[in-house]
């Protein structure tokens, strides 16, 4: 069964170089990104508790639930961001440990709400990478992709971020665009608006390139961003996207 994790029971320092995904680093640390403080809740006052198709709630404290038989669960982190954590273990407690004498439970388990895109070599170019914040997340993967199978392809990175430590990836982005909305780094000459037409104009290749045109962000920037390029001319079934929003 799943298991309910509740925190890290050893930091390994090892690892085998050799088992990383192409583009990640191997990490010994537990690097955290954060656009602020990292919240904390006092154990006095954590709780976890399952809700609905029960006859009535079940609650566990901290104690309460450290307590309880844990599972020991070993795997290798890779984070989008690059790095790469193997052999990392973990203590959890089963689903079975916490559903334990609940003979009519209904329990539905509901995976990632959205959709996704994918490019590879055979696809062809030139490629046009739009991103809002951290949606560059999974252009960097086709980026990464295309220096390793296809470098003679052109590609063009448009990146909007708020302000210079918003920007991910900031060490691989030569070549990119970039545009902040709320502040520009001293001294900067390049884009400080939102994208529009007129920049997507100037940056993209035009429309008659026919490039392979990947967008994603926050939903109302590719909704913005993809009607952009419909109108600029560019063909929308080269028009792909990925967006995130409020969790549902």
């Amino acid at each position: 069964m799943p298991s309910i994790s509740r925190g890290f029971r050893r930091r390994d320092r090892g690892g085998d170089p050799s088992r990383l995904p192409p583009g990640q680093h191997l990490e010994s640390g537990f690097p955290v990104l954060s656009a602020g403080p990292t919240p904390h809740v006092s154990t006095a006052e954590w709780s976890f508790a399952i809700k609905g198709a029960l006859d009535a709630p079940r609650r566990w404290s901290w104690d309460e639930l450290r307590a309880l038989e844990p599972d020991a669960i070993r795997c290798d982190i890779h984070c989008v961001t690059a790095w790469s954590k193997l052999d990392t273990e973990w203590d959890g407690i089963s689903l079975d440990v916490l559903l334990d004498g609940v003979e009519t439970d209904v329990l539905d388990l509901r995976g990632p709400i959205g959709g996704y895109f994918v490019w590879d070599s055979a696809s062809g170019g030139p490629l046009l990478l739009v991103a809002g914040g951290s949606g560059v997340v999974p252009l960097m993967s086709i980026e990464r992709n295309r220096r390793l199978a296809a470098p003679a392809i052109a590609s063009t990175l448009l990146l909007s971020a708020r302000a210079p430590e918003d920007v991910l990836y900031a060490a691989e982005l030569d070549g990119a665009t970039l545009t902040y909305t709320r502040r520009a780094p001293a001294g900067w000459t390049g884009y400080d608006r939102r994208i529009d037409a007129a920049m997507l104009t100037q940056v993209a290749p035009p429309p008659e390139a026919r490039p392979r045109c990947f967008v994603c962000g926050p939903t109302a920037f590719v909704e913005r961003i993809s009607q952009d390029l419909v109108d600029l001319g560019h063909d929308s079934a080269l028009v792909k996207t990925e967006r995130f929003g409020a969790t549902g």
